[in-house]
């Protein structure tokens, strides 16, 4: 299952962190996995201009992130990440989970 920990600081996202596999489907042919994997990307492309406000942190088993200063593109950046993951989540919920 892919979880995603979200913590917020009045009314902010502070910190979005996905980890581990949907196991919806083989390697190759998990369109949770896909899913997910697009919304984050995306995300992470979106959030470069604004580096100094997010950090990104990226590993074998997860990528966090984390706002270093409450900026407001940023933060739209991150609710947009999170309002897709939770459309995901919708429709695939043995598949991830959202924690809030």
């Amino acid at each position: 299952m892919i979880s995603v920990n979200v913590k917020f600081i009045d009314g902010n996202v502070d910190s979005l962190t996905v980890s581990g596999h949907a196991l919806y489907a083989n390697p190759g042919k998990d369109i949770v996995c896909a899913g997910v994997s697009a919304v984050v990307v995306g995300g992470v492309n979106a959030l470069d201009p604004y580096d100094s406000y997010v950090k990104v942190t990226v590993n074998d088993e997860s990528i966090s992130f984390k706002a270093i200063k409450v900026e407001k593109e940023s933060q739209i950046i991150l609710n947009t990440i999170l309002v897709q993951l939770e459309t995901i989540e919708k429709s695939y919920k043995k598949f991830i989970k959202i924690f809030k």
